[in-house]
C-alpha cells in the first residue's frame, strides 16, 4: 500500500487484530510514523473535572453513570479556585489545550451561560479551551462558540449496531445529531469513539488510532475496550462570528 492509498475494511481489520507477538513491530512502525510527521513533539493537554458524576446514562463503561458504583467525587461544579487555577497551569507552560470535561447529557440554557461565562474569563489568558461534553442544541453550541470555545470533544461510544450493548438510555443517531449541530458551526469537534470489537471499530470510522479505555470499577464491562479517535478535518480553530 503506498502513501495515497486508504486502508481498505480488511486491512483495518487485520491491523487491530494484530498478534500480541507482532505488536512490539507494530508499534515501531507506528512510531517511525509519528517520527516522520512530528518529530520529537507531543502535545500536553491538561483535563479539569468540572462537573462529576450523577448523569442519567448507563454507559457501560463510564464512573460518571448514576449506575456506576465507582467511589468518585460528585459535584455540580468544581470549585473556581481549581478550574481557574488550571487554566493558569496550562497557560504559565504552555501547554497544548485545557480541556473542560462535564458529565451528563443535557444541559440547561441557563448552565450552558454559566459554562460560558467560565470560558470569556479563562480566555482572558489566551489558552486553548476544549470542551467535552453531552447533549447541545444549536443554540448552547453557538452560545459555547461565541464565548471563545476552541474545540468540543463528543463520545460516540461504538457503532450503531453495536451501540444497545453499551447503552441503552440514549441512542447512536442521537449523539450524531449533536455532531450535525456542531458541524453546522464549523467548529473542530474531535470524535472520541469507545468501542468494544475491531469489527465495530472500523463501521464506525478509518484510520483507527489504537489505544485502550479502561472501565470503571464494578462497571457491567469488565474488560479494556479498544478505542480510536477520528480528527475532525477542520482543525485551525473557530472562524470569526
Amino acid at each position: 500500500m503506498n502513501s495515497e492509498q486508504n486502508l481498505t475494511r480488511e486491512e483495518a481489520i487485520a491491523i487491530l487484530n494484530t498478534p500480541d507477538e507482532q505488536l512490539n513491530e507494530l508499534i515501531e512502525r507506528a512510531g517511525a510514523l509519528r517520527k516522520k510527521y512530528k518529530g520529537n513533539h507531543v502535545s500536553i493537554h491538561l483535563l479539569t473535572n468540572a462537573r462529576s458524576g450523577n448523569c442519567s446514562q448507563n454507559c457501560a463503561y463510564c464512573a460518571q453513570s448514576c449506575r456506576s458504583h465507582a467511589d468518585i467525587e460528585k459535584y455540580k461544579w468544581v470549585d473556581d479556585e481549581k478550574l481557574y487555577g488550571d487554566n493558569t497551569f496550562v497557560h504559565d507552560h504552555k501547554l497544548s489545550r485545557h480541556c473542560i470535561g462535564l458529565s451528563g447529557m443535557k444541559f440547561s440554557d441557563d448552565e450552558i451561560e454559566e459554562l460560558a461565562s467560565k470560558i470569556r474569563k479563562m480566555k482572558e489568558e489566551g489558552t486553548h479551551l476544549c470542551c467535552s461534553i453531552g447533549f447541545l442544541t444549536k443554540k448552547q453550541a453557538l452560545m459555547l462558540k461565541e464565548a471563545g470555545l476552541d474545540r468540543i470533544n463528543h463520545n460516540l461510544n461504538t457503532s450503531r449496531s453495536n451501540y444497545p450493548n453499551i447503552c441503552t438510555t440514549h441512542t447512536y443517531d442521537m449523539k450524531i445529531e449533536t455532531l450535525k449541530k456542531v458541524k453546522e458551526l464549523a467548529a473542530p469537534v474531535p470524535i472520541a469513539v469507545q468501542i468494544k470489537s475491531p469489527a465495530a471499530n472500523v463501521r464506525t470510522g478509518f484510520r483507527p488510532k489504537r489505544s485502550l479505555i479502561f472501565p470503571a470499577l464494578n462497571a457491567p464491562i469488565r474488560q479494556p475496550i479498544s478505542a480510536l479517535l477520528i480528527a475532525h478535518p477542520c482543525s485551525t480553530g473557530l472562524p470569526a462570528i
